[in-house]
């Protein structure tokens, strides 16, 4: 029977950073610029509550770079927070789009990835799971 290889990473946070962030920048511009794309932004900026669905993304972000490198991603291939990109499939799932090199490197490794982010007004949690 081959290895199971299950790498997790958990991220935990409180929203009061992206809130910071958000006022200082009167919306979504500024420091949220290193870890996100304007296009990012602009549809979180349209949620009910922003701040929070930044802070939960952000935290998605760096679970699914922690969960890469942990299952063994060349550290040369390990993409910048603003590479990783969220949104949600057709049923709201959070889905990760990672760029094509490492797409390459999961598939050559017959393994997927897989995130999940709860949030509320306060805090933020995120979890990224990479497994056959």
């Amino acid at each position: 029977m081959p290895e199971r290889r299950f790498h997790t990473a958990t991220v935990v946070a409180s929203t009061r950073a992206v809130e910071q962030w958000w006022r200082e920048a009167d919306g979504p511009h500024g420091p949220l610029l290193r870890w996100f794309t304007p296009a990012e932004l602009t549809a979180l900026a349209s949620r009910r509550n922003p701040v929070s669905a930044v802070a939960a993304r952000l935290a998605g972000k760096a679970a699914v770079r922690k969960v890469l490198a942990r299952a063994g991603l060349e550290t040369r291939l390990l993409p910048s927070l603003v590479d990783i990109q969220l949104s949600r499939d057709g049923d709201g799932r959070p889905v990760a789009d990672v760029p094509a090199a490492v797409a390459l490197w999961l598939c050559r490794s017959q393994l997927g990835l897989d995130v999940s982010l709860s949030h509320d007004e306060r805090q933020v949690l995120a979890s990224a799971v990479v497994a056959p």
